[in-house]
């Protein structure tokens, strides 16, 4: 091949891109701008739930736009991010509505029956596979869980008891303000 021949070749394959790039580009620009979570909590006692929230903001081209899993482990991340324990809870999947940001929540885990300890929230963005996101999963999210006191217990009186209290209390004081009165005299 000469130099004229491909230095056309070179402006042809050139021309070609530019003329399809306003179709083929927006495929190669869609991406993750950011994706973050942020935890109901950072510390709560065992048998209170607790949730998780990712904030996902994708590139627009329109959807479909794929869904958010949240995962709860024990331990705390390594890393790379990852988590170091075992798996206590994961949500149902959370469907991604558009380009945002927009923020997700998962359904509220009851913490009833967990160990007290380190735990780690993991959010997964499934990606839309062919349709050019890709998937991504948002760093750990730590919190704690600890062994709350037991709550306040309550005298329970019988209801005639707390009534009977109620009119003893005035007339001891009916009382106490004759004899007072009738001392001074």
């Amino acid at each position: 091949m000469n130099r004229k021949n491909s230095m056309l070749a070179t402006l042809g394959l050139l021309s070609l891109l530019v003329g399809v790039g306003g179709v083929v580009a927006p495929v190669f620009a869609w991406h993750i701008v950011s994706f973050t979570t942020t935890a109901s909590t950072t510390s709560a006692a065992i048998g209170t739930g607790v949730y998780d929230k990712a904030t996902l903001q994708l590139s627009t081209n329109g959807g479909p736009y794929g869904s958010i899993t949240f995962y709860a482990y024990t331990g705390t991340c390594n890393g790379q991010g990852n988590p170091t324990g075992t798996l206590v809870y994961t949500s149902s999947a959370v469907t991604v509505t558009g380009s945002g940001p927009t923020t997700y929540q998962s359904t509220t885990a009851s913490t009833t029956g967990w160990a007290a300890g380190s735990y780690v929230w993991v959010a997964k963005y499934s990606g839309t596979g062919s349709n050019g996101y890709p998937a991504a999963t948002a760093a750990c999210e730590p919190f704690s869980l600890f062994q709350g006191p037991p709550p306040p217990t309550v005298p329970e009186f019988p209801l005639g008891f707390a009534a009977l209290m109620a009119l003893a209390i005035p007339v001891l004081f009916i009382v106490k303000s004759k004899h007072a009165a009738q001392a001074t005299r």
